[in-house]
């Protein structure tokens, strides 16, 4: 097969005054396929920034054993490049500041242990003035889980270079900078605050946080112990080999199992297989399962490893909702995990004031970030302001888990 190369359409000027902003992008890949690396993708989180921003660049790779990240100037006048060296080379996300308005590119290479060799590039205009960036700064963020309990990740929205930004834990604590983790000594009820100060002025955003110690361990790999059937009595799905897998019952959801306790607000973890299946088989009976948050809202498990996501049926779904935002999937047979927050809707007077909401990381990619949900999905239990278990689902395909662990919130 010949190399392929693509050269991308270069847009004409943007006509700006002195404060216009913006950006375009377009992508090229420049790369000769080599059996055993590939890069899957490539791509920039957004098509508009201006001086002062930070890009994120996230990738997907195959075969990789090490790869570099390289940012540079496309014409002359604009500083050096920035390199990189990614510590995860299989999937990953990084932020590249921006300080100077030009034209960049970013090339990712990917290299096999073998000695095979895949690039490929975009590139990006910045434009605007940083001497003249007067804006007065905004801060936002966000909490996703951290590595155990009482033990979080605060990440501050868009943040640009540039400008401090320090963090108030609420406990005594703080620390700086636009990516923090931080374990707390106890559980409790905290404030967290983020100040974002800049050449405009400076601005403060706080969040309320419920740090909550206990981990309840559902399936360690030995038995059914903390699982029921939904349709009542023991739990009858096979374990074996540290896993336990899905008995299929003689229609949908027959055979679907819950644990025995219900919950409110909670991070969950779940590691799960789903077998290949022939060529030709319909979509949706391709490693079908799914779990589902309180019993009422499902996060679709299926294999969509290639597939392009069109609809809101997909593996990584909030099935009828959303599908993912970006495709995580893994090659079938091949073990893959979710790590879902999940906030209950919330009622008062007997009606719901506020959905529910929910958080996904696919195999370290985030995929859904803080998402409404407005309603129970299919097969669902209906909504209610009581907790619920969570559920795992038997459509049909045997589909397997393991290491699932749950933290109340």
């Amino acid at each position: 097969m010949w190399p392929l190369t693509l050269f991308p359409l270069r847009p004409s000027r943007l006509a700006l005054g002195a404060l216009a902003l913006g950006a375009l992008l377009s992508a090229c890949e420049r790369a000769t396929p080599v059996p055993g690396v590939v890069i899957q993708s490539f791509e920039a989180a957004s098509e508009t920034l201006n001086v002062g921003q930070t890009l994120r660049l996230t990738w997907r790779t195959e075969g990789a054993s090490a790869c570099t990240l390289e940012v540079t100037p496309v014409a002359g006048g604009a500083p050096a490049g920035t390199t990189y060296e990614p510590d995860n080379c299989a999937q990953g996300s990084l932020d590249h500041p921006t300080t100077d308005a030009g034209r960049f590119e970013a090339t990712l290479s990917a290299l096999g242990a073998a000695g095979g060799r895949a690039e490929r590039s975009l590139t990006f205009e910045v434009v605007g003035d940083a001497d003249g960036d007067l804006e007065a700064p905004t801060a936002r963020f966000r909490v996703l889980p951290g590595d155990g309990p009482l033990s979080f990740v605060f990440e501050a929205d868009d943040a640009p270079t540039g400008r401090a930004l320090r963090w108030d834990f609420g406990d005594g604590s703080a620390a700086e900078g636009a990516r923090v983790t931080h374990r707390y000594a106890a559980p409790g009820d905290y404030t967290v605050t983020l100040t974002v100060e800049g050449a405009g002025g400076s601005a403060s955003a706080s969040q309320p946080l419920a740090a909550r110690g206990e981990r309840l361990v559902l399936f360690d790999g030995s038995d059914l112990e903390a699982w029921e059937r939904v349709a009542g009595g023991e739990a009858n799905w096979p374990v074996e080999d540290g896993a336990f897998e899905v008995l299929p019952g003689a229609r949908v959801s027959e055979n679907n199992l819950r644990t025995k306790e219900t919950f409110g607000d909670f991070r969950l973890h779940l590691e799960f297989w789903v077998p290949a299946t022939p060529e030709g088989t319909p979509p949706q009976a391709r490693g079908n399962s799914g779990v589902y948050l309180q019993g009422r809202y499902e996060v679709q498990i299926l294999d969509s490893y290639g597939v392009t996501l069109t609809g809101a049926d997909d593996a990584g779904a909030i099935y009828g909702v959303k599908d993912a935002d970006v495709n995580a999937s893994l090659p079938p047979e091949t073990w893959q995990r979710f790590d879902i927050t999940f906030r209950a809707a919330r009622f008062a007077g007997g009606r719901k004031v506020e959905n529910a909401r929910v958080s996904v990381r696919w195999n370290g990619v985030l995929v859904h970030d803080d998402v409404e949900i407005p309603r129970h999905t299919l097969l669902g239990d209906p909504e209610g302001p009581e907790d619920g278990p969570v559920v795992l689902q038997d459509h049909g395909s045997r589909v397997r888990f393991r290491n699932v662990w749950l933290e109340p919130l």
